[in-house]
């Protein structure tokens, strides 16, 4: 592949992804960044945010209750 061409294929390929992140980024952003999650920053489960999270739900259409 000639010279130019890479460079050209290149600079294509990295404006893409630089668009891709701005998007990424202000997209998150605009989410305000407080969202909860069950799991912390260390890998621990956030008990505070498990009672939160709804129950699966079964082929009958009970919600299961085989965890606490």
């Amino acid at each position: 592949m000639p010279r130019w061409l890479r460079q050209f294929t290149f600079n294509k390929i990295n404006e893409f992804y630089q668009k891709e992140n701005e998007a990424h980024e202000n997209a998150s952003s605009k989410s305000g960044g407080n969202k909860s999650t069950l799991i912390d920053s260390s890998g621990n489960v956030n008990r505070e945010n498990w009672g939160g999270v709804p129950k699966p739900i079964t082929p009958s259409g009970k919600p299961s209750t085989k965890y606490k």
